[in-house]
C-alpha cells in the first residue's frame, strides 16, 4: 500500500531510461482557467510507452512522464469550469490541439501542426494528479467500471479504423477482413470488425 502524497504535493512517474523509472515530487498544480484538475485512478500502460522507454519512439523524448490512458475524479477547476465537475469520474481525450491551425479549423485535430499528447509530450497522468483542459475529458456512465472504462482510449483508434473502411467501401457485413498484426491494437480491431458484421483473419508471426 502506498501512502498518500503529502497535502500540497504531487508525485508523478519519470521514464529516463527501460530500466530507469522513478518518482519525482512536485508541487500540486492549480487548474488554469479552462482546466480541470484530476486525480487518476487507473492508468493504462500502452505499447508506446515501452517503445518511448527504450528510447525509440519517433515523437518521445527522454525523459518523459507517462499516463496517456487515464480513467480518474476531478478534483478541482479553474475559472469559467462549472463547479459541477467536481466529483464526476471521467476518462481523458490525450490529444492536446491547438485549436487555431489550418487542420484544427477543418476539424482535423488529430494532425494538429502543433499537436502535443498528454503524457507523451507533455506530463502524464501517472501521478497523484494532473491538470487538463476541460474540453480534453468525457463524463463516463456510473455503470461503466474502471477497468472497462481503462480500455475506451486504446479502443478509439481501432473503432475510428473500422468506421473509416465502412465509409470507404460500404457495409462490412460479411466481407472478408485480414487483420495484420494481432497485438493489442490488432484484437481491438478484430473485435470492432466483428461488431460490424465482417468475416475476420488475423495474421500474426509465431
Amino acid at each position: 500500500m502506498v501512502s498518500p502524497a503529502a497535502p500540497g504535493e504531487n508525485r508523478r512517474v519519470v521514464v529516463n531510461a527501460i530500466d530507469d523509472v522513478v518518482f519525482e515530487t512536485v508541487s500540486e498544480a492549480i487548474p488554469d482557467a479552462g482546466e480541470v484538475r484530476i486525480r487518476g485512478t487507473v492508468v493504462g500502460i500502452c505499447g508506446s510507452d515501452t517503445h518511448a522507454a527504450c528510447g525509440h519512439h519517433p515523437f518521445i523524448d527522454l525523459p518523459y512522464r507517462p499516463g496517456h490512458e487515464v480513467i480518474g475524479v476531478v478534483d478541482a477547476v479553474g475559472a469559467g469550469v462549472d463547479d459541477s465537475w467536481v466529483g464526476t469520474r471521467v476518462v481523458v481525450e490525450p490529444n492536446l490541439a491547438c485549436g487555431h491551425c489550418t487542420q484544427c479549423r477543418a476539424g482535423r485535430y488529430n494532425i494538429c501542426q502543433e499537436l502535443l499528447v498528454l503524457g507523451c509530450q507533455t506530463p502524464g497522468g501517472l501521478a497523484d494528479s494532473f491538470t487538463v483542459a476541460v474540453d480534453r475529458v468525457i463524463a463516463l456512465d456510473p455503470a461503466l467500471d474502471d477497468d472497462h472504462a481503462i480500455l475506451i482510449e486504446p479502443l478509439a483508434t481501432p473503432v475510428h479504423a473500422v468506421r473509416r473502411a465502412a465509409e470507404t467501401v460500404g457495409d462490412l457485413r460479411d466481407r472478408p477482413v485480414v487483420v495484420i498484426g494481432a497485438g493489442p491494437i490488432g484484437l481491438f480491431v478484430l473485435l470492432a470488425l466483428r461488431d460490424a458484421g465482417a468475416k475476420v483473419v488475423v495474421a500474426d508471426l509465431l
